[in-house]
């Protein structure tokens, strides 16, 4: 395994290279978020190879898991792609606030995650968050649904 995330990152690193490069060709001002984003590609990818170096026996702890439950596994991979489906689904007509909450604590359920007070925190925190960024500091409009009078 510890070739593969060798060949990953030296990958992923070289197309960090390539956007941030092409990041140059736009204005001064657009340029800014695809090379942030190419940066932090770039440093995670590093930071891949370092962790690859230093425990490079931690994934055949979790290839032995995966192995012994594969099942386990495959329904995961189902409901949260089931999930993901309807959540599309329902979303533009009950709108982003009252559907993504429920979404993912539905979801970490799903991946027998099971503190119910830090599901909650999770699931509401992170819409208030995905909210307040896009709609309000980014202006960017998300689905209103129901609530669309209310706002």
């Amino acid at each position: 395994m510890q070739k593969s995330n060798y060949i990953f990152a030296l990958t992923m690193a070289a197309l960090a290279l390539l956007f941030y490069f092409w990041g140059n060709a736009f204005s001064e001002d657009a340029s800014q978020w695809p090379q942030f984003f190419a940066l932090a590609l770039l440093l995670l990818s590093i930071l891949l190879i370092v962790d690859t170096i230093l425990k490079p026996n931690r994934e055949k702890d979790d290839e032995e898991d995966e192995v012994a439950k594969p099942q386990i596994y495959e329904k995961k991979v189902f409901y949260s792609a089931l999930l993901l489906i309807v959540y599309l689904l329902i979303m533009n007509r009950l709108g982003f606030l009252l559907t993504t909450p429920i979404f993912l604590a539905a979801l970490l359920w799903a991946i027998n995650y099971r503190f119910i007070t830090k599901l909650i925190t999770i699931s509401l925190g992170t819409t208030i968050a995905i909210t307040i960024i896009f709609q309000f500091l980014l202006g960017v409009p998300i689905p209103q649904g129901v609530l669309a009078n209310l706002f």
